[in-house]
């Protein structure tokens, strides 16, 4: 654990001590030295405080979950009715962890574990860097990443030298200080180096430092809902976005397990050691470096269930299903149709 710990706090994009640290977490997370990261939860129906349930993707999964048989404590910062709890944003961690201990003690008393379900960075991250568990890991638990693995795909720079390490097309990305912001050019478009998930906007005082300048992708953009156990795809499901809102995918054809990407993102899963719900995106496109044929480039890996959850859901996902199975240490149900049909969401937008 103390190679995790020290790596984490260096944070540093050097390729040499990239591969020092690709090679430290599949040491000790994919070959088990790590257990924090792995399920030990034997009850049948399931305690789940679902953190952010007030977000876009958090009412589908919480149906569904309710839908199982299994006991949903819905928590945000801002509760929109009285059956939520009140919980801090993940920015605090003290505050946060605190806070979980309180329910846990609540609701468990203490005696059974509590299934925590991040639905936002903050909260993972918070989660990650405690291995997903408390004083006493039989009062609550998640199964998250690792903090090596949770920061090698939100740092973007870090992601495409890590894509290029493990043979995977990547896109061209180069840090960009906030001052270039502003000399933007058709061929290329700008994002903070450490994903934010929605927020887009910044006052001068919060504006990110430092942003990448990538290079503009042409091919089809398509969204993955995934879940993996220590760096291996236990369910997963494509659909190709029409058109999105905010970030959010509003508008989609679901193509189920679309067998052309299924051995990209296993070696994706694989490189980053993934664990646990993962939102993921990538563009496919043609390219023409020895032959004309279509590539994969991933561009984004959030560990949550992604905003457009429900739309996969909607057309019989069971990633769900399969996560609280994995928690279990249940087989994972795979033998399952995933209609391929378009879906939408709907919004309603207020211009001010």
């Amino acid at each position: 654990m103390s190679m995790v710990r020290k790596v984490w706090d260096l944070k540093s994009t050097d390729p040499e001590f990239d591969k020092l640290l690709f090679e430290s977490l599949h040491r000790e997370i994919i070959e088990g030295m790590l257990p924090g990261y792995s399920s030990r939860i034997k009850e049948k129906k399931l305690k789940i405080l679902q953190l952010c349930a007030a977000g876009i993707s958090a009412p589908a999964i919480t149906k569904e979950l309710e839908r199982l048989g299994h006991e949903v404590i819905k928590a945000d910062s801002k509760p929109p009715t009285e059956d939520y709890v009140v919980v801090p944003s993940g920015k605090n961690p003290l505050t946060l962890m605190l806070r979980i201990e309180e329910i846990a003690a609540e609701y468990c008393c203490l005696t059974e574990p509590l299934i925590i379900l991040p639905h936002n960075q903050d909260e993972t991250q918070v989660l990650s860097e405690t291995g997903g568990e408390g004083k006493d890991w039989k009062a609550w638990f998640a199964m998250v990443p690792s903090p090596i693995s949770f920061y090698n795909t939100i740092n973007k720079i870090r992601m495409t030298n890590a894509l290029k390490r493990g043979g995977l097309p990547a896109q061209q990305v180069e840090e960009c200080p906030r001052a270039e912001l502003f000399a933007c050019d058709k061929d290329h478009f700008y994002k903070p180096v450490e994903g934010c998930g929605g927020n887009f906007a910044f006052s001068s005082e919060d504006i990110p430092s430092l942003f990448v300048k990538a290079g503009n992708l042409s091919g089809q953009e398509y969204s993955f809902d995934v879940l993996c156990k220590n760096g291996v795809v236990l369910d997963w499901c494509v659909r190709k976005r029409i058109k999105a809102h905010g970030g959010i995918c509003i508008d989609a054809e679901v193509l189920g397990k679309d067998e052309r990407f299924k051995e990209s993102l296993q070696k994706f899963a694989y490189i980053f050691a993934l664990n646990g719900p993962y939102a993921i995106q990538c563009f496919r496109e043609l390219t023409h470096r020895q032959e004309i044929k279509e590539e994969i480039y991933f561009t984004d890996c959030n560990a949550r269930f992604g905003g457009g959850v429900g739309l996969s859901i909607v057309a019989g996902w069971k990633g769900v299903e399969n996560w609280c199975r994995a928690l279990q240490g249940e087989t994972i149900v795979d033998d399952y149709e995933i209609k391929q049909i378009r879906v939408r969401r709907g919004y309603t937008e207020t211009k001010i």
